[in-house]
């Protein structure tokens, strides 16, 4: 999956099971607030469980906006932790 951005300030981290999402990671490590996208997602599969980041779908498009140090995690919406 490709991050559409070229922002040092924002990590993204994806975890998958082979094929199979499990779970994103997005943090902020500056000051200000930051955004990034993520092109070609299923966003409508995948359900925030952390963080105060805030997020919209634009096309295929997946905008993240992220306030000063701020952080999300994502898990499928059919996630089972067994």
């Amino acid at each position: 999956m490709a991050l559409w951005y070229t922002n040092p300030n924002v990590f993204f981290w994806r975890r998958s099971n082979g094929s199979k999402e499990v779970a994103w990671l997005v943090v902020n490590l500056s000051a200000q607030p930051q955004e990034a996208r993520l092109d070609g997602v299923a966003y409508p599969d995948m359900r925030q469980i952390f963080g105060n980041a805030a997020t919209q779908l634009h096309g295929e498009k997946f905008v993240i906006s992220l306030p000063p140090y701020g952080s999300g995690i994502w898990l499928p919406k059919q996630h089972s932790s067994k």
